[in-house]
């Protein structure tokens, strides 16, 4: 985890959104990863770039670098009409969602009792 990106982010959208965006990143994770793993399994390039796009800008946005490189890796093959394997997936994902909730709850630390209000 890159704590400048976190708190870049912070800077350009206030702390509160920061913390909402990062809480809601932390609950589309397990769906996001699953469209990448379903899109690649099916063997369908256009939606494996489109999810894998999505998982890469959000996750370069909260300074996952080795997710967000991983992401960059993926999205190259498949512009490359090259349809890779996520094997790696499935380690980094649990070594990121565990690294990101810890970096959020020390980032957020009020916002972590409960979800942040809607503006």
């Amino acid at each position: 985890m890159n704590p400048l990106e976190l708190q870049a982010l912070i800077e350009h959208a206030g702390r509160s959104a920061a913390a909402r965006f990062a809480d809601d990143f932390l609950k589309l994770f397990e769906d996001r990863l699953a469209r990448v793993d379903g899109a690649l399994a099916a063997a369908d390039p256009a939606a494996a770039l489109n999810a894998v796009l999505s998982l890469k800008a959000s996750s370069a946005m909260l300074g996952a670098e080795q997710m967000t490189l991983y992401c960059t890796g993926l999205e190259t093959e498949l512009r490359g009409q090259r349809i890779p394997s996520a094997g790696a997936l499935p380690r980094l994902a649990a070594d990121f969602r565990s690294a990101l909730a810890g970096t959020v709850a020390v980032t957020f630390p009020d916002d972590a009792k409960g979800p942040a209000p809607a503006p």
